[in-house]
C-alpha cells in the first residue's frame, strides 16, 4: 500500500460497477476508508469485504433514498474527504425526435441531479473540516459531438457546468471540484462490443493509445491524482483519462440502421 489516500474517507456514489468500482478499488489500495452507495445491493456486498467498505443501498436517481444513504455514510466516520459521483447510466440511443420528456428526466436524474444532490449533501461537512475533493465522472459524449444520445449528452454537459460553478463558489473553503472523463473497458463496454463488434472496431483507432482504459489502473489512477495531494491546485477542470479519445472529434457514431 502506497498510502496516497491514507486516513482519507471517500464516498463513491455508483460503486456497484465500473468505473465507480474501479475507483473504489484503487482508493482502497491507497489506504482510503470507503463508503459505497449503489442501487445494486448484491454488487456492493460482493466487494465490501475485500475493500473493507461500509455499503449503503440507494438508487442515485431517488433523491430521498440517496440523501438518506449519504447521511448514514457521513455518520460512520463523521466526515467525508472525497466524493466521487459515478452514477450515470449508459446512454439510450435514439434520434432527438424520438425522445420524450421521460427520456430527459431519466438522463438528468442519473447523470446530473444525483451528482448535484450528493455535492450539496457533503459540502457543509467539507467546509467545516476545511476542505475536500469532489470528482464528477463525465462523458466525452457530451464534450464532443455524438449523435442519437441527446438527453445523455445534455446531462453530461450540464454536470460540467455545475462543476465549474461549484469550484468557483466553494474554492475559498478548500473544496476542489473537477470532472474526470473516463473511457473504460468495463462490463458494459464488453457487452456492447459483443453486440456491435463492427462499431467497436471502427472506434478503437480513434483512441490515441489504441486501447480503452483499465478501470483500476488507468481510471482509478487518475482519480487518485485528483483526490490526493498531487491534485491540490487543480479545480474547475476537466481531466481526460481516455487514452486521447477526446481528440477524435465526433465519437461513437452508431450504425445508422440500428437506430429506430
Amino acid at each position: 500500500m502506497s498510502g496516497l489516500l491514507e486516513y482519507k474517507v471517500a464516498l463513491v456514489v455508483g460503486a456497484g460497477r465500473h468505473p465507480g468500482l474501479g475507483i473504489a478499488q484503487r482508493f482502497a489500495r491507497e489506504g482510503a476508508k470507503l463508503l459505497l452507495i449503489d442501487r445494486d445491493e448484491r454488487a456492493l456486498k460482493a466487494h465490501a469485504g475485500t475493500l473493507g467498505a461500509s455499503v449503503f443501498v440507494a438508487a442515485p436517481g431517488d433523491k430521498r433514498a440517496l440523501l438518506g444513504a449519504i447521511a448514514e455514510a457521513i455518520a460512520v466516520h463523521g466526515r467525508v474527504d472525497i466524493l466521487v459521483n459515478a452514477a450515470a447510466e449508459a446512454p439510450r440511443w435514439q434520434r432527438l425526435e424520438a425522445m420524450d420528456d421521460a427520456d430527459y428526466d431519466a438522463a438528468f436524474a442519473q447523470g446530473f441531479s444525483a451528482a448535484r444532490w450528493a455535492m450539496l449533501a457533503v459540502q457543509p461537512s467539507m467546509r467545516e473540516q476545511g476542505g475536500g475533493r469532489i470528482l464528477n465522472l463525465g462523458s466525452v459524449y457530451g464534450e464532443n459531438v455524438a449523435e442519437y444520445i441527446g438527453a445523455y449528452a445534455a446531462a453530461a454537459e450540464a454536470l460540467r457546468a455545475l462543476t465549474r460553478t461549484a469550484a468557483q463558489e466553494w474554492g475559498a473553503d478548500g473544496i476542489l471540484v473537477n470532472v474526470l472523463m473516463a473511457s473504460v473497458d468495463d462490463e458494459r463496454f464488453r457487452d456492447y462490443a459483443q453486440r456491435h463488434a463492427e462499431h467497436v472496431e471502427r472506434s478503437l483507432p480513434l483512441v490515441a493509445l489504441q486501447r480503452f482504459g483499465d478501470p483500476v489502473e488507468d481510471i482509478g489512477g487518475a482519480a487518485v491524482m485528483l483526490a490526493g495531494e498531487d491534485g491540490r491546485y487543480v479545480t474547475g477542470s476537466t481531466i481526460h483519462a481516455d487514452g486521447g479519445y477526446h481528440m477524435a472529434g465526433p465519437v461513437y457514431v452508431p450504425i445508422l440502421e440500428t437506430i429506430p
